[in-house]
């Protein structure tokens, strides 16, 4: 494709996506995707929801309106075919640090992949020692890859479609927390 037709093609596609057509985001390449504001997927600066993706979603972002990043670290879990979550608690490497009280006192962004491509419903929900693991919304489909923004009670997690399957899973977090 000649230069002057790809600049016109981008140009138009350009107008269409700050006119609300986001939807042609798939016409493009994701390096094109991405130089577009507007087009590709991207983190909020709303903390009052938890919310799921599939697909490889957004780089971190460098900063938050609102909001100082604390933290960032990358971890593993092993998922079975029961809810598996991040370590938490004092055995960990790094603790996964949800709280059950502060939930606007801090958010996490994660993006996080299966290491051999297996399928896996994603969700989050509440780990307690009383109540066990609660899953309060997932994903229609099991993915391979994903990511997450949610608030400081949120946990992400995963189950192996297999009852008797195991996989690895690599996720990378950011921790954040208000800057007033």
């Amino acid at each position: 494709m000649p230069r002057s037709r790809f600049v016109v093609l981008l140009a138009g596609l350009t107008v269409l996506a700050a006119a609300g057509a986001g939807t042609t985001a798939w016409l493009l390449p994701r390096s094109v995707v991405s130089a577009i504001p507007g087009l590709g997927p991207s983190w909020t600066d709303e903390a009052s929801t938890n919310t799921l993706h599939s697909g490889q979603g957004p780089d971190f972002p460098d900063t938050l309106a609102g909001w100082q990043l604390a933290d960032q670290w990358a971890d593993q879990t092993r998922v079975f075919g029961e809810w598996t979550s991040l370590c938490a608690g004092d055995d960990c490497a790094h603790s996964y640090p949800a709280t059950m009280n502060g939930c606007a006192n801090q958010r996490f962004l994660l993006r996080w992949r299966s290491n051999g491509g297996e399928k896996l419903t994603f969700a989050h929900g509440t780990m307690a020692g009383d109540i066990g693991t609660l899953a309060e919304e997932q994903l229609t489909e099991p993915v391979s890859i994903g990511w997450a923004e949610l608030h400081g009670c949120g946990w992400p997690l995963w189950k192996h479609s297999d009852p008797n399957g195991v996989t690895d899973v690599t996720v990378s977090v950011q921790q954040w927390t208000p800057t007033a």
